[in-house]
């Protein structure tokens, strides 16, 4: 339960993500720098357009989002039927998708590589140049894009909530200022 005093509501924004049925997922992906950005932005919006649970209509979209020292931000977004599925599971596994067929087009993620300069060589006497450190790499044995296995996306999770709520507000005496009979702007 969550309380929200009168003058909070009146003054500030509120956002109701339960009122339409479609809601918008979106996450970021970074690639390196050197990626050739074209087929990386379509090959992400037609991973998202063949998810089965996406619906066509607002169309998933691709763009490029930023630039960073060692990576390029790519932003994706698609919407789903939020009371069919599962807001998390459907971004889940849409991250998983777009990973999977990237590793599996050769399009590598953002590696960063840090130089540890020390004024009087390493502490281990290695000289100064021949000091790298970098980001950990995945293991190959690691099935990034595996297709065999499957998410489920159902909104499970999301009815059984909604059934708890409805049996709460079901049990009160207290006018139920959230009924869809209440009056609207």
């Amino acid at each position: 339960h969550i309380r929200i005093p009168n003058a909070t509501v009146f003054k500030s924004r509120i956002v109701n993500y339960s009122t339409n049925d479609e809601r918008r997922f979106m996450f970021d992906v970074g690639v390196a720098s050197d990626t050739d950005l074209a087929p990386a932005v379509s090959l992400a919006e037609n991973i998202l357009i063949a998810l089965p649970f996406v619906i066509k209509e607002p169309a998933p979209a691709v763009w490029i989002d930023a630039v960073a020292d060692s990576s390029i931000t790519l932003r994706l977004t698609a919407w789903i039927e939020q009371h069919e599925t599962s807001f998390a599971a459907a971004r889940g596994e849409a991250i998983r998708k777009v990973l999977g067929a990237f590793d599996g087009a050769c399009i590598s993620m953002p590696e960063p590589t840090y130089r540890l300069l020390f004024p009087e060589g390493s502490p281990t006497g290695e000289t100064t140049s021949a000091v790298m450190a970098s980001s950990p790499t995945v293991p190959a044995s690691m099935p990034i894009g595996d297709d065999t296995i499957q998410i489920d996306v159902e909104a499970h999770l999301e009815h059984s909530l909604e059934a708890i709520v409805d049996g709460e507000r079901a049990a009160t005496d207290v006018d139920d200022l959230l009924t869809a009979a209440a009056p609207k702007e």
